[in-house]
């Protein structure tokens, strides 16, 4: 038996979708729909984080003679968290021991934050500099911590570097190549994950630019070049926000 949840906002009509990764097909016997508080979605939350994150264990305190040591003090320190933990990384942290020994003894995988992106580490064209996402990522390696790579493409007109939106569509397929074929082929096999065209459901530059299957072009090119990486949709409002018609399941469900 399948169990989910949903919020609805506002009387009408909805959709449910049902996707398997395995070659089989999914028939649905029954749906039923039960109301259910905020307070006890949360309470189902905690209870199904706990099943997974925590277990009980048994600490026998003894003596050099192997006996029970009576009334002893223990102290347990958490190291590291058993489960993956992330937080987004800025470049700050590669001068700021403080933050270094904050992020690093809390999280297990880091997404950095702008330095991975087309306008950090190309501003000016034909002027690549990595230095400071190759730097981080040495740093993270060194803590023990995984990488996600973020970002190859944002769709957003707005986040374009200025010399991206000026050219002519010969000039774009060409840049776009470059920009692709050096970020992930530099950091394939050294992160886990590609975000691969960001927010590409409230946004559509190369959409407008390539035709409607851009996305999809970019995603099978990225997966050829690095084939070891989990590749995703970056987004906003799939979850925190079920209400927005950009980020509903029939956007990107196929």
């Amino acid at each position: 038996m399948l169990k989910g949840g949903m919020t609805g906002y506002s009387p009408g009509p909805g959709e449910v979708f049902f996707e398997s990764d395995a070659p089989v097909d999914i028939w649905v016997d029954s749906v039923s729909l039960q109301p259910f508080s905020f307070d006890e979605r949360d309470a189902h939350a905690r209870r199904s984080a706990d099943k997974a994150r925590r277990s009980s264990i048994r600490v026998a305190a003894k003596g050099p003679d192997g006996k029970p040591l009576a009334n002893a003090s223990i102290g347990i320190n958490l190291l590291r968290t058993g489960f993956p933990f992330g937080n987004t990384m800025t470049k700050e942290i590669l001068n700021l021991p403080v933050y270094e020994k904050w992020f690093t003894s809390r999280f297990s995988v880091a997404t950095f934050e702008n330095e991975m992106k087309w306008y950090s580490t190309e501003w000016n064209q034909n002027q690549e500099d990595y230095r400071v996402p190759d730097a981080m990522l040495k740093l993270a390696k060194k803590h023990g911590i995984k990488v996600r790579g973020h970002n190859v493409f944002w769709d957003d007109q707005n986040s374009q570097i200025r010399w991206v939106r000026s050219m002519t569509l010969h000039q774009l397929k060409a840049a776009m190549q470059k920009r692709l074929k050096t970020v992930v082929s530099r950091y394939a096999g050294k992160v886990i994950h590609w975000d691969v065209v960001n927010k590409n459901l409230h946004f559509n530059f190369f959409e407008t630019k390539l035709g409607s299957g851009a996305s999809a072009q970019i995603y099978n090119q990225v997966g050829q070049v690095d084939k070891t990486a989990v590749l995703f949709m970056n987004e906003f409002n799939v979850l925190e926000q079920p209400y927005d018609p950009n980020a509903v399941p029939s956007k990107y469900v196929a």
